[in-house]
C-alpha cells in the first residue's frame, strides 16, 4: 500500500501546535521588517511637508534607509523564517541573529531561485492564467529544496517539480484550505477590533497598524509553517515510495519541455508589454 500525505486536518493541527509552542520567537523573527516600516511611519509627520515631500536632504536619507532596510528584510524573511521553523521542528530554540545571518549570507542564490520561480509563474499566468497556477504549485517547494538540500537555481526548481508530481492536487487543496483559514482569521480580527477602534475614537490608521502587526506576527509565521510541513511530508512520502535518487529532470517529454520554454518566452514578452504600457 502506497504511503500518502498526512490528512489536511493533521497538517493544520501540527502547524498550530508548532506555532503555539514557539510563538514568541517566530513572531519576533517575522515582525522585524515591520519594525523598520513602523519607525518610518512614526517619523513621517516630521520628515514630510504638507505636499508629501521630504522636508530636507537628511529627511530623504532617513526615509531611504528605513525603506531599504524594510525591503531587504521582507525579501529575506521567508528564508530566515524557514530556517527558524526547521529548528523549532527539531525542538530547538531558533536564534534570531543566527537565522538572519544565514539568510543574508546566501542571499544571491536565494534570489536566483525566487527570480526563476517568479519568471516561470508569471509566464504561465500570461498564458491564460491556468498554466501559471500549475507552474506555481510545481515550483512551490523550490525555496525549501534550496535551503535544506543545498540545490540552487534550476536544480532547486527541478527537484521541487519532481517532489510535487503525483501530489499536485493534494498540495493545491492544502493551499486553498490555508487561504480560506487565513481570510477567516483576518475577518474575525477585523470584526473584533473595528468596533473597539471606533468606540475608543481611533482612526483607520491605528486599525491598519494593528492589522499589519497581526499579519506579521501570525499570518506569515503560520503560513510558512504550513508550507514547511508540506515540503517535509511530500519529501518523506516520495522517499518512502522508493523515489530516493536525485532527479536529473522532472519534465521528461518533448511536450513538457516545450511548455516550459513557452512559459519563459511568455514571461519575457509579458514583462516587455507591461513596460511599454507605462
Amino acid at each position: 500500500m502506497e504511503k500518502n500525505l498526512k490528512p489536511i486536518g493533521t497538517l493544520f493541527a501540527d502547524s498550530w501546535r508548532l506555532y503555539k509552542k514557539h510563538m514568541n520567537v517566530l513572531a519576533l523573527i517575522s515582525v522585524i521588517p515591520f519594525i523598520f516600516i513602523g519607525v518610518k511611519m512614526s517619523l513621517a509627520p516630521y520628515l514630510y511637508d504638507i505636499w508629501g515631500q521630504p522636508v530636507s536632504l537628511a529627511a530623504f536619507g532617513i526615509i531611504a534607509v528605513f525603506s531599504l532596510l524594510y525591503l531587504a528584510f521582507i525579501v529575506i524573511l521567508p528564508f530566515a523564517m524557514s530556517v527558524a521553523i526547521h529548528e523549532a521542528d527539531q525542538d530547538k530554540t531558533p536564534n534570531i541573529e543566527a537565522v538572519y545571518k544565514r539568510a543574508f549570507s546566501s542571499v544571491i542564490p536565494y534570489l536566483v531561485v525566487l527570480l526563476l520561480t517568479a519568471i516561470i509563474t508569471f509566464g504561465g499566468l500570461t498564458l491564460f492564467i491556468i498554466p501559471g497556477i500549475i507552474a506555481s504549485i510545481y515550483l512551490s517547494l523550490a525555496l525549501y529544496v534550496y535551503i535544506f538540500e543545498n540545490k540552487s537555481g534550476i536544480d532547486a526548481l527541478i527537484t521541487s517539480a519532481w517532489y510535487v508530481r503525483n501530489f499536485w492536487w493534494d498540495i493545491l487543496a492544502r493551499k486553498i484550505v490555508l487561504a480560506i483559514l487565513l481570510l477567516l482569521a483576518i475577518f474575525v480580527f477585523s470584526i473584533i477590533f473595528v468596533p473597539i477602534m471606533l468606540a475608543i475614537g481611533f482612526g483607520p490608521e491605528v486599525f491598519a497598524f494593528l492589522l499589519n502587526l497581526f499579519v506579521f506576527m501570525f499570518i506569515i509565521p503560520f503560513s510558512l509553517i504550513v508550507y514547511y510541513l508540506i515540503y517535509k511530508d511530500v519529501k518523506h512520502v516520495q522517499h518512502a515510495r522508493g523515489r530516493t535518487s536525485t532527479p536529473e529532470k522532472a519534465f521528461t517529454s518533448e511536450t513538457e519541455k516545450m511548455y516550459i520554454i513557452l512559459i519563459i518566452v511568455a514571461a519575457v514578452a509579458g514583462m516587455m508589454y507591461q513596460y511599454h504600457q507605462y
